[in-house]
């Protein structure tokens, strides 16, 4: 089975030189039916992609320290001393405080500190359909197989304009895709919601939208999101995205991921550096399917789990802190992506505030926190608002990624 690696990473320049910290993996190709979605209430990962993933265990990541340095305030104010693992933290950790936030703390990234993404292949929706220049790259080399076995005399090396295949259907009240011959088979520019059977009951299908949406929005007005954008009120960005896989082409996917919502309305955006590796990972469909006989004669499904996993600061025993295994430094997750729940056993779920197969990854389980936030601070921010009205583009495309 294959399946889809994301990784975020922190690089802080110190006396000895760039130093790198890897502050969340994640691993996954699946998401839930709207139905599956509506009756989870929050309690479900309803979208477990691995990029979806790795900003989730970022944001837990965030969490912990926003936590951790809040608590050390507290004490420093009451004249506590911290006890414990609380002094055993050499985390040197991502933020700041930032001067004369009031009352109550706000946070920013420390300055320097640059952030970078790693997806292992292109992310899914409008960032696949990457221009292709002959019939030996991408999903097109499976039509090329089906058409030399019904006896069409073609090579695969013959020179052509057309555009690699998505799985990912345009979203509602937006246009069908052509489906013409070449370049035109699929419409650009639209929102798309995540690939799925075209014979799923519509009760099945996901309205979860494409990675592709989702990080276009991140990029636009952070990948801190909602909740903790009331804590660090800056937009997060990442400084580069780096894109794994076979295919890649650096204008389009800008294109994609930045460039088609439109100028920044966020005050300190400007548009990652879009990298390529050809560093193949272990597991992506390419290397598994060569593996099992070589493209296109061999079909490999993809793995029904995802594996999260974050950095922790400090200590946490919080039910939405709790990691599935001890043996693992760090927040460590399994979740089945077809259900988006936890994996493990379902005896022991009545109970408890959050059942033990609810994954801290899951809204309802973020919401658990222990950082005190006044109410003063659960209001819309200047950047979100500007987004939703100045700008159509840009407020289609943040509205998209909600979900």
């Amino acid at each position: 089975a294959w399946t889809v690696l994301a990784g975020l990473v922190a690089e802080e320049d110190t006396p000895t030189g760039p130093h790198i910290r890897v502050l969340s993996l994640a691993t996954g190709t699946r998401c839930l039916g709207v139905s599956t979605m509506a009756a989870g209430r929050g309690r479900l990962v309803h979208d477990c992609h691995a990029e979806v993933l790795c900003r989730r265990a970022f944001h837990r990541y965030l969490f912990s320290e926003v936590s951790w340095r809040g608590r050390r305030l507290r004490e420093a104010k009451e004249g506590k001393q911290a006890t414990g693992s609380e002094q055993d933290v050499d985390e040197p950790g991502v933020l700041e405080e930032l001067p004369e936030t009031g009352s109550f703390p706000t946070w920013r990234l420390k300055q320097g500190l640059r952030l970078h993404f790693y997806c292992s292949t292109l992310p899914c929706g409008e960032c696949t359909l990457v221009p292709i220049s002959n019939a030996s790259e991408g999903t097109l080399v499976r039509k090329f197989h089906k058409e030399q076995q019904s006896g069409c005399d073609c090579t695969p090396d013959l020179p052509l304009k057309d555009r690699n295949r998505t799985g990912a259907k345009p979203a509602s009240n937006m246009p069908e895709d052509p489906r013409s011959e070449g370049f035109d088979f699929h419409r650009s520019g639209v929102l798309r919601y995540k690939s799925g059977r075209s014979d799923t009951r519509p009760d099945a299908r996901t309205v979860c939208y494409s990675c592709s949406e989702k990080i276009c929005r991140w990029n636009h007005i952070g990948w801190q999101g909602s909740l903790l954008s009331r804590l660090i009120p800056d937009p997060v960005a990442m400084t580069s995205i780096v894109v794994g896989g076979p295919l890649f082409n650096a204008e389009f996917v800008k294109e994609a991921l930045f460039d088609r919502a439109g100028p920044p309305h966020c005050s300190g955006i400007q548009s990652p550096l879009f990298l390529h590796t050809e560093l193949p990972f272990q597991l992506s469909r390419t290397t598994m399917e060569e593996l099992h006989g070589g493209m296109p004669f061999s079909k490999v499904s993809t793995t029904g789990l995802s594996i999260v996993w974050s950095r922790q600061m400090g200590s946490d025993s919080s039910p939405g802190a709790r990691s599935i295994s001890r043996n693992v430094p760090g927040f460590h997750d399994i979740l089945i992506g077809h259900t988006g729940e936890r994996q493990g056993l379902r005896s022991d779920r009545q109970g408890a505030r959050v059942p033990v197969t609810t994954s801290p990854a899951a809204m309802a389980a973020l919401g658990i926190v222990d950082v005190a936030v006044p109410p003063s601070l659960l209001r819309p921010l200047p950047c979100s608002e500007s987004a939703g009205t100045t700008d159509s583009k840009v407020a289609t495309t943040a509205a998209a990624a909600a979900a």
